[in-house]
């Protein structure tokens, strides 16, 4: 990945836009109990986009190919309810908690999805996936959250404003 800069509101960007840029994490934090907030902008592409990969077949923050619906991909694509449009700027952010993931885009909330297991998943990799050729686009910010208890309405407001004002 590369560092553009000045980038979004004059914020600086990894870009991860090509086929083979990603991030390992050396400490990947468990999917399980991690609330995830990102802002971001897609790259045009043909293939999935894949923001977090895990060592398995999951990808927790994903847009479909061919599409633009955002989900979390565990053996099959799981509609978040979202689309996120190529090249749009967007605050996403991602609750992942025992038999229930959640999405938020721009501060409101998504649909449950209760079928996916996060048991043993990890975030392994971030911007693509491990193999290439999922290249996300560009990233300025991740935060994430493993706290035993769900982040409360006014702690997940208080993320999206610092992210909202910043970007």
């Amino acid at each position: 990945p590369s560092l553009l800069t000045p980038s979004i509101n004059f914020n600086p960007v990894i870009d991860f836009s090509g086929s083979s840029d990603i991030m390992s994490l050396t400490t990947p934090p468990p999917n399980l109990n991690s609330t995830v907030f990102t802002v971001a902008i897609p790259v045009v592409n043909t293939s999935w986009r894949t923001m977090f990969r895990g060592s398995v077949n999951d990808h927790p923050l994903i847009i479909e190919t061919g599409a633009d619906r955002l989900g979390y991909y565990a053996g099959g694509f799981q509609n978040s309810g979202f689309s996120w449009n190529q090249n749009e700027t967007a605050l996403v952010g991602l609750e992942m908690r025992s038999a229930d993931v959640n999405f938020r885009k721009n501060g409101t909330q998504g649909s449950s999805i209760t079928t996916i297991s996060l048991t043993g998943l990890n975030l392994d990799y971030f911007g693509n996936y491990q193999g290439g050729g999922q290249n996300f686009g560009k990233i300025p910010e991740t935060i994430i959250y493993n706290t035993p208890t769900a982040l409360t309405t006014t702690e997940k407001r208080k993320v999206e404003s610092y992210l909202a004002l910043k970007y």
